[in-house]
């Protein structure tokens, strides 16, 4: 079974500019005027087309959340969730041809 792992990434936000990636580094973030994140556990993905996974307003932040158990929870649903989209869109594929 492959792991789409990569196409999400756990991070644990301190506080409205800095947060802790999954490589255990601090990093800044950026988010739109207003959209400020509250500190906690978040699932982060980026639309297919960026090719430099950034924090800023092309990242998708899912939470808060409340501990590293739900974050990975979350993180396998996306997940399997995005193996069942390619399989349908690859069986799609193979019907059409």
């Amino acid at each position: 079974m492959e792991d789409y792992y990569e196409d999400f990434e756990i991070v644990r936000v301190l506080n409205a500019t800095w947060l802790i990636d999954a490589e255990s580094y601090q990093r800044a973030y950026w988010r739109p005027p207003g959209a400020a994140l509250q500190p906690g556990y978040y699932v982060v993905s980026w639309p297919p087309e960026v090719e430099r996974k950034r924090f800023d307003d092309k990242a998708e932040f899912r939470g808060p959340l409340v501990g590293m158990c739900d974050a990975v929870a979350m993180r396998d649903l996306l997940s399997r969730e995005a193996r069942q989209r390619q399989a349908k869109a690859a069986k799609k594929v193979e019907l059409a041809s």
